[in-house]
């Protein structure tokens, strides 16, 4: 349920900004594909992973861009006794990024700061019955486009996000109060 939420008011608070677009340029829709790295102590309990991505961004104004991103990657449990154990992290972000450079350029780079969700979700043989947990989690990162056409841009985006463990979750972190999750894609930027 609160997937949901997080997802509807990330689309609401887009859907409001989108009477700005004209003042800064077109919507972009990102599609993307990657890894996903865990960092510090969940690196004990989880392998990298494959991940892929959405992402819809609204520019308001000359730089300042308003982003809905949603990631998702599947991590191997280390040390597991079952086959195909593992566990979803879905990413769940607004963030705000600006835009540098000279506008008009064939190359953009978008740093970002962002705020939202992580759920992670365990799966496979014999852990069918564990729960999904979710927490609040902040993000930065960058987004890199390279103009391939007018409508069309290669893009590049490492992220990094950090959520905080509830205190009686951390016994399945690790011990951990934060989890660390790097998702590095890459992809296509459709500009509308």
């Amino acid at each position: 349920m609160r997937t949901t939420h997080t997802l509807l008011v990330s689309i609401t608070l887009l859907m409001a900004a989108a009477p700005l677009a004209a003042q800064g340029g077109k919507p972009m829709l990102d599609l993307r594909a990657g890894v996903a790295v865990p960092t510090f102590d969940v690196a004990d309990v989880v392998k990298g992973g494959f991940a892929f991505g959405a992402g819809l961004a609204i520019p308001v104004g000359e730089r300042l861009v308003l982003i809905a991103d949603f990631d998702q990657g599947r991590h191997k449990l280390k040390g597991a006794t079952t086959s195909g154990a593992h566990i979803d992290v879905m990413h769940f972000m607004g963030k705000v990024g600006l835009r540098l450079g000279k506008p008009g350029s064939k190359v953009s780079i978008t740093p970002n700061l962002g705020a939202g969700m992580l759920s992670f979700n365990p799966g496979g043989t014999g852990l069918a019955t564990a729960e999904t947990n979710s927490y609040f989690a902040i993000n930065a990162g960058a987004r890199i486009g390279i103009e391939l056409s007018k409508n069309f841009d290669l893009l590049i985006s490492p992220q990094g996000d950090i959520a905080f463990i509830k205190k009686a979750d951390r016994a399945g972190f690790g011990g951990a109060s934060t989890a660390w999750v790097w998702p590095f894609t890459a992809g296509l930027r459709i500009k509308f």
